[in-house]
C-alpha cells in the first residue's frame, strides 16, 4: 500500500517536470499547476 502511494507520487512528480515544472507557470493557465501542487500537498498529508 505504501508503495504504491510512493508510486503514484513519483509519477505525478514527473507529470510536473515533463510540462516544465515550475518555470512554466507563467506561460500556462496557474490553475493546471497550482492544483497538481495542491494535490501533491495532499498526498503527503493522508
Amino acid at each position: 500500500m505504501q508503495e504504491e502511494k510512493a508510486q503514484r507520487k513519483r509519477r505525478k512528480r514527473q507529470r510536473i517536470k515533463e510540462r516544465g515544472g515550475l518555470e512554466s507557470f507563467g506561460s500556462k493557465p496557474p490553475l493546471s499547476g497550482l492544483s497538481d501542487i495542491a494535490a501533491m500537498n495532499h498526498d503527503d498529508e493522508s
